[in-house]
């Protein structure tokens, strides 16, 4: 009968060294057997994406009631312990997104159920000053896009050829044309569409957040690095309080007498937490005085809501054209 390996025989599979934990100490491949049954594979593989122990529990805890404290521990090396910050700024934006399209579809079921959409359509059909109106919005809907389409056509980028710029025109004429009917369509649909690539476009503003607490915490001599840190951990947290509070603006809204005020004091406590918690999360990491932390507060905030704005503006002119 062949002998069963004992733990001193054990060999990496991929360099040969010999194994005395279950990490190779000379190429850091992990001894694991791949052929298994599938459910363990997948077992695996959820685990490793929501890291579903102690660390994904006490990072998420830490994250909502301690500002800065995962900026710190990151930046001093203690990281183990926790979530790295970019997998769970993803985790949380997934879950954010699979609620928001879940919310989605309770109120389209709910309108459906409840015949909202077939008395809104009786109403207009019976009400000729509302076929005015809706007669009226789609001729200027429609004169705006003309002007769009007009614009567009005067488009000429210097450094391509007369057929290249042709083409592009063409291109960027038929996609605006095509996703301004479906905005006429159905504008939910639209906007739910771009919130595919919300992720995305937050992760491409917080470089320019960090850039904006770089200059005002210049002379601090902290690395830019360390404002990224902090920038990814505090869109996190606001990410985890509006997953939070849209179950508790779902009981708000219905007409339980005690659990409906009590969701909507909540979400209300929560909002000012958000602000507060941005605003200690400076004064912790930076550790300078409540005034002066203020006056960089209110100016971060007013810089990045302006940068927000435009970039949100671009993003969307963006997904409009090429989506």
């Amino acid at each position: 009968m062949k002998e069963l390996k004992t733990h001193t025989q054990r060999a990496c599979l991929n360099c040969g060294t010999a194994l005395n934990e279950s990490f190779c100490s000379h190429c850091g491949q992990r001894d694991q057997e791949v052929k298994r049954p599938l459910i363990g594979l997948l077992k695996e593989l959820f685990h490793a994406i929501f890291e579903l122990d102690g660390r994904a529990y006490r990072t998420v805890f830490f994250l909502f009631c301690k500002p800065a404290y995962l900026t710190l521990e990151y930046i001093e090396g203690r990281r183990v312990s926790f979530t790295p910050p970019l997998r769970l700024f993803l985790i949380l934006s997934i879950i954010f997104f699979f609620m928001i399209s879940a919310n989605s579809l309770i109120q389209t079921l709910d309108s459906s159920l409840s015949g909202e959409a077939d008395k809104n359509s009786e109403f207009l059909a019976n009400s000729s000053a509302s076929e005015e109106d809706i007669d009226g919005d789609q001729a200027e809907l429609s004169n705006g896009l003309a002007e769009v389409i007009d614009f567009i056509d005067n488009i000429v980028v210097p450094s391509l050829s007369e057929e290249t710029n042709t083409n592009l025109v063409a291109f960027i004429s038929t996609q605006v044309q095509a996703n301004f009917k479906r905005i006429t369509d159905d504008p939910k649909d639209f906007f739910y569409g771009s919130l595919d690539y919300i992720t995305f476009f937050i992760l491409l503003m917080m470089p320019f957040l960090a850039m904006i607490l770089k200059a005002l915490y210049f002379f601090s001599k902290q690395f830019y690095v360390e404002h990224i840190i902090l920038t990814l951990h505090n869109h996190t947290f606001l990410i985890l309080a509006m997953i939070i509070r849209m179950p508790l603006n779902l009981m708000g809204e219905g007409t339980v007498m005690i659990i409906s005020p009590l969701a909507n004091l909540v979400s209300t406590l929560l909002a000012i937490w958000m602000v507060i918690y941005l605003f200690l999360s400076l004064k912790v990491y930076f550790g300078q005085g409540y005034l002066l932390t203020t006056f960089k507060f209110i100016t971060a905030t007013i810089l990045y809501g302006i940068l927000l704005g435009i970039g949100f503006a671009v993003f969307m002119a963006l997904f409009f054209i090429f989506s």
